[in-house]
């Protein structure tokens, strides 16, 4: 299970294929962190990301057959076709609650208008507010760059 870009876990797949054991022992890399559905093979895995929101349920079958060689298969189920559990119902209203109030707390001021919209794809001023007030929170520590993923 991994939570990385798309091309780090082919390179994970990839790597994975030429371990001995571990090349027998993951048919499939259950995978985050994209927002879109993948599914595609690499190495000797099959790397499976189901997108975003738990919109849809991604059901993996391993089997072997009796040659003893290794098959893998996805199917993705929408989640709106299982009916919603009252205690999770319940777990979530209170959340998004919580959320909606710790929403409207404000956290800054502004220089100018700023998104974080595209910032896993280009550089963002809101990106550079953000690690900069970050950076000036750990100066005693001696802090002099700051990346965070």
């Amino acid at each position: 299970m991994t939570h990385q870009l798309t091309p780090l876990d082919k390179k994970t797949a990839e790597e994975w294929s030429k371990h001995k054991e571990l090349k027998q022992r993951t048919p499939v890399l259950l995978a985050g962190h994209d927002h879109e559905i993948f599914i595609d093979a690499a190495g000797s895995s099959l790397i499976v990301k189901v997108g975003q929101d738990a919109e849809q349920l991604g059901v993996v079958d391993i089997w072997w057959d009796k040659a003893g060689k290794m098959h893998s298969a996805v199917n993705l189920i929408p989640s709106c076709e299982f009916p919603e559990d009252p205690t999770c119902s319940r777990f979530r209203e209170k959340s998004d609650g919580f959320v909606a109030t710790m929403m409207e707390a404000p956290l800054a001021v502004l220089p100018k208008p700023m998104s974080s919209k595209r910032v896993r794809f280009e550089a963002s001023d809101m990106a550079t507010f953000l690690l900069t007030l970050v950076k000036r929170g750990l100066v005693d520590q001696g802090v002099e760059m700051v990346l965070i993923q």
